[in-house]
């Protein structure tokens, strides 16, 4: 198997660490998906300042650049947060991405395939081409991504499955590292 061309990351869980975000913040953002779900009208996200001061996760800022700069692998946000707020996020953690997918040109949210499809189509890459990165088991990330023909990889973060062996981006570079 070939190494991807371009890994798409989730940020929320994934790359920053929501441990100590406020329940509050997390409740309006899961209605407000949950709305767009229902009525397909979009509506921009709005979130706190305190979201462009998420922290990385430890393993996060190293991963994406041994991932750029050792397996040329392309690293791509593909995240509901607005474009300007993950410019905030990779700053503050410095972070270098080679590219922000802006789902809000599209106004859509993921997991609307139509998201995922923008993605590639901004890209100018096959699906096949693409890796998925989520932390987010159930949200449908690996569904829609999976769907369109990507390859998709879950972190499981929260150890909800003890013997999975994908615990941290560092478990994704070394799964990487085989192809």
């Amino acid at each position: 198997m070939m190494l991807p061309k371009v890994a798409f990351f989730d940020l929320n869980h994934t790359v920053y660490d929501l441990t100590h975000v406020p329940k509050g913040d997390l409740k309006a953002y899961s209605k407000h998906l949950e709305k767009f779900a229902a009525t397909g009208l979009y509506h921009s996200l709005e979130f706190p300042e305190r979201w462009g001061m998420l922290p990385a996760w430890s393993d996060a800022i190293t991963a994406i650049h041994n991932m750029r700069a050792y397996l040329k692998i392309q690293c791509v946000t593909l995240s509901n947060n607005p474009i300007n707020l993950q410019i905030q996020q990779a700053r503050h953690n410095k972070i270098f991405w080679d590219w922000m997918v802006p789902l809000e040109a599209k106004k859509t949210f993921k997991p609307c395939i139509t998201a995922y499809e923008f993605a590639v189509d901004v890209l100018r890459v096959e699906p096949k081409d693409c890796l998925m990165i989520t932390a987010n088991r159930t949200f449908g990330d690996i569904e829609m991504a999976s769907n369109l023909g990507m390859r998709t990889v879950w972190v499981d973060r929260k150890n909800e499955e003890p013997s999975h062996p994908i615990k941290t981006l560092r478990d994704v570079v070394d799964l990487l590292h085989k192809f």
